[in-house]
C-alpha cells in the first residue's frame, strides 16, 4: 500500500528526518530538484528550453535546484522568480545563490508588467514550483495571475509536489489552479492528489523518493493509503482442489421489490461469480418468479410481501433461513416501504442467531435515515456501502458536503460506529474502525450507472461467505469490482452494463490470482 499523507504529516516527516536524524534540509532539496530535472531531461524537447516558475517556499527552492541541473546539462533553463530574492530564506535562499553562481538565467517576475513580458511560448515545458502544500482556500493576488498565465500559455506543465492552488489534503480547488500535464510529488504522495475536483488538475503523477525512513510514517500517524494490485491479490481466499460447495460458504441476499428485481439478480450473480458456494436470494413473493429466471444458479426464498415489497411477516422465515447462512446482505432494490423499514430495524435491533458478517446497502441504509433519529446501531464489523447521497441522508448532511470531505467523514463514521464503511465514488474510500482509510484506484466512468452498486454488494457478501474478515473483503471486493469494470469497459466503453461487469469478475479474479502466485513463489 502506498501511503498518502496530509500536508501536516509530510511536514512532520521532514522535521523528523532533518532534526532527529540529522539529514540536512539542503540534501533533501537537492534530491527533489535533481529528480525534477531528470523528469524533464527524459522528454523529447525540440528546443531544449524549460521555464521554471518559482515562489519563495521550498517548492521554489526545488525549482532552483532543478534549473541548475538542467543548465549544467545544456538545457536553456530560465527561472522566473515571482518574489524578490531577499524574501527567500533557508535552503531556498542557498539554492538561489548556487543557481546564480552557476550562471542560471533568473528573471524577476514580481509585477504585472514583468509577467506580461514572459515568453511562455519559447519553452517546451514549464516547471510549476510556485506554491506548496500550505495552501488553503483560493489563491489570490499576483500568485493567481501567475497561475492563470501558466494555464493560458499552452505549454505543458510539470508540477512540483502538487499543482499550485490545489488543497493537498481535501483535493479542493477554490480558485485558480495550475492544470498540470504531470505531477512529481515529493517524498510521499498527498491525499489531495487523488480527490476530486483536484485530481483533474494533477495529470499523470509519480513520487520522487527522497529516502525518508519508513519509521517516520509510524511516528506521524499515517492513516490513509492508496490500494495497489498486490494488496488485493494477497487477500484472495484459497480454493482447495478437494473442496465442495459448502467449503465456499452460504450467502443469503435480502433484496428486490416490484420494479427493482434486477438489483437482487445482479447481487446474486456477482456473489456467484466471486466464488461463493451457495447463494440464496430472499425476495418478495411477487418478484420471486422473475428471479428464478434471472439468477438460475442461485436458490430462491420467497417471502411475504405487501404491494410488491417485503412485509413485516417476512421476519420469522427470514430469521430461520439466516441461521444456516455464512454471510448475508440486505438492501439492494428493497424499496423504502414501511414494511421494509420495520424489517430492517428488527433485524438490526435483535441480531440473535444471525450471521455476524453482513453487508448493508442502498435501501437498508435509506430506511434508517437520519441515523441520529432512528437510534439504530450497526453490528460491529458490518460492511456498509453508501454512495454520497445515501451517506448524506444517514448523517442529515448535503451530499455535496460528503463528497467534499470524503476521507474525513468516512473515517469519523467508521470509527464511531465500529463498522467498515465503503463510501462509493471517485475514488471509493474504505474506512476501517481503527481509523485507517484506503483509496481505490480501479474503476471507470462506464460503471456510473444503475446496477453497479448491486454488483459490489454481491461481491462483498460472496467474499464474506468464504471467510474473509470484513476489512479484507472490502479491500479485495472494491478493487476487484473496479478491475472487472475496467476489463469490461475495454470493449463496452460508456455502454458497459452491470451484468457485463459481473461477467468480467472471473477474468479479474484470474489476473489477481496470477499476481498472488508470483508474490508467493
Amino acid at each position: 500500500m502506498r501511503p498518502l499523507l496530509t500536508p501536516e504529516q509530510m511536514r512532520a516527516v521532514d522535521r523528523y528526518t532533518i532534526e532527529e536524524l540529522g539529514v540536512p534540509g539542503q540534501v533533501l532539496m537537492e534530491h527533489a530538484g535533481r529528480q525534477l530535472a531528470e523528469r524533464i531531461a527524459g522528454k523529447e524537447l525540440p528546443r531544449r528550453s524549460v521555464g521554471i516558475v518559482c515562489g519563495k517556499g521550498n517548492n521554489g527552492g526545488d525549482g532552483l535546484v532543478a534549473a541548475r541541473f538542467l543548465h549544467v546539462w545544456g538545457y536553456r533553463a530560465t527561472v522566473y522568480l515571482t518574489v524578490p530574492p531577499e524574501q527567500l530564506s533557508g535552503d531556498a535562499a542557498l539554492s538561489y545563490r548556487l543557481a546564480e553562481r552557476f550562471g542560471v538565467p533568473i528573471r524577476s517576475v514580481t509585477t504585472p508588467e514583468a509577467l506580461a513580458s514572459v515568453p511562455w511560448s519559447a519553452h517546451d515545458w514549464l516547471l510549476d514550483c510556485l506554491l506548496g502544500t500550505g495552501i488553503r482556500g483560493a489563491v489570490r493576488g499576483f500568485a493567481a495571475s501567475v497561475i492563470e498565465a501558466m494555464n493560458g500559455s499552452g505549454v505543458p506543465v510539470l508540477a512540483c509536489d502538487l499543482p499550485s492552488g490545489l488543497d493537498a489534503e481535501r483535493g479542493a480547488v477554490e480558485g485558480p489552479c495550475v492544470r498540470a500535464a504531470e505531477t512529481l510529488t515529493i517524498g510521499h504522495a498527498k491525499v489531495g492528489l487523488l480527490l476530486y475536483p483536484g485530481a483533474e488538475y494533477v495529470g499523470e503523477w509519480s513520487v520522487a523518493d527522497l529516502g525518508f525512513p519508513p519509521e517516520a510514517l509510524d511516528r506521524v500517524g499515517a492513516y490513509c493509503f492508496l490500494l495497489e494490485a498486490e494488496d488485493a491479490a494477497r487477500r484472495l481466499p484459497p480454493r482447495p482442489r478437494n473442496a465442495h460447495k459448502g467449503t465456499f460458504g452460504r450467502a443469503l441476499i435480502v433484496a428486490g421489490s416490484v420494479g427493482l428485481s434486477g438489483a437482487a439478480a445482479l447481487a446474486a450473480r456477482s456473489a456467484l461469480r466471486v466464488g461463493a458456494g451457495l447463494v440464496t436470494f430472499a425476495v418478495p413473493e411477487a418478484v420471486h418468479p422473475i428471479l428464478e429466471t434471472l439468477a438460475v444458479e442461485a436458490t430462491g426464498l420467497p417471502l411475504p410481501d405487501r404491494e410488491g415489497a417485503l412485509a413485516p411477516e417476512a421476519e420469522q422465515p427470514l430469521r430461520e433461513a439466516l441461521r444456516s447462512a455464512t454471510a448475508w446482505a440486505i438492501g439492494s432494490g428493497l424499496s423504502q416501504r414501511p414494511g421494509v423499514a420495520f424489517l430492517v430495524r428488527r433485524l438490526l435491533e435483535d441480531r440473535t442467531g444471525l450471521p455476524e458478517r453482513v453487508v448493508l446497502d442502498a435501501d437498508a441504509l435509506n430506511v434508517l435515515a437520519p441515523l441520529e433519529k432512528s437510534g439504530v446501531r450497526f453490528p460491529p464489523g458490518a460492511v456498509l456501502t453508501p454512495h454520497p447521497g445515501e451517506m448524506g441522508r444517514l448523517l442529515a448532511r448535503p451530499a455535496q458536503e460528503v463528497d467534499r470531505n470524503r476521507v474525513a467523514i468516512a473515517r469519523e463514521f467508521a470509527q464511531e460506529q465500529g463498522v467498515v464503511l465503503i463510501l462509493k465514488g471517485v475514488p471509493t474510500v474504505i474506512a476501517a474502525p481503527d481509523g485507517r482509510a484506503f483509496l481505490n484506484p480501479t474503476g471507470n466512468p462506464g460503471m456510473a450507472k444503475g446496477g453497479s452498486g448491486d454488483a459490489l454488494t454481491g461481491i462483498l457478501v460472496g467474499l464474506l461467505a468464504q471467510g474473509l474478515q470484513p476489512l479484507d473483503a472490502a479491500i479485495l471486493g472494491v478493487y476487484l469490482h473496479g478491475m472487472a469494470g475496467d476489463l469490461a469497459a475495454r470493449s463496452q466503453g460508456a455502454g458497459l452494463l452491470a451484468s457485463e461487469l459481473c461477467d468480467a469478475i472471473p477474468a479479474a479474479w484470474g489476473g489477481l490470482r496470477q499476481l498472488q502466485e508470483t508474490l508467493t513463489s
